[in-house]
């Protein structure tokens, strides 16, 4: 099967079911405004995914799945808002996040409110 179908990122993860698995470590300290740019940055080194491009692509297939790219547009407005201008630069230089954010726009607002609200962020 295809695995994780139907299941929010992370549900069903943690602790080992067998009680064998340890809890996932604590947040960095001090959080504050760097955080988002720490986590697009580790993101990609360590899991050799880039998340913002992932994002995108989610929030590009707005019309066939609104309701991900609702939870993606969110995403984005978390970590556009504290990353820096380098990394909302790239996005719409290289990943044509513009013209994507205004498809989903035109989707959310015929058919889900919620998209609608988290593009306009």
């Amino acid at each position: 099967g295809g695995g994780h179908q139907g299941r929010a990122w992370g549900e069903g993860r943690g602790r080992d079911r067998r009680g064998g698995g340890a809890p996932p470590p604590p947040p960095p300290p001090g959080g504050g405004a760097g955080a988002p740019r720490r986590f697009i940055d580790d993101t990609r080194t360590s899991l050799g995914c880039d998340v913002l491009s992932s994002l995108v692509r989610i929030l590009g297939q707005a019309r066939a799945n609104p309701h991900d790219a609702y939870h993606s547009a969110r995403c984005l407005g978390v970590l556009f808002r504290g990353c820096g201008e380098g990394h909302r630069a790239r996005a719409r230089r290289d990943l044509d996040a513009k013209r994507i954010v205004a498809a989903a726009l035109e989707v959310g607002c015929r058919t889900h409110a919620r998209l609608e609200g988290a593009s306009r962020e």
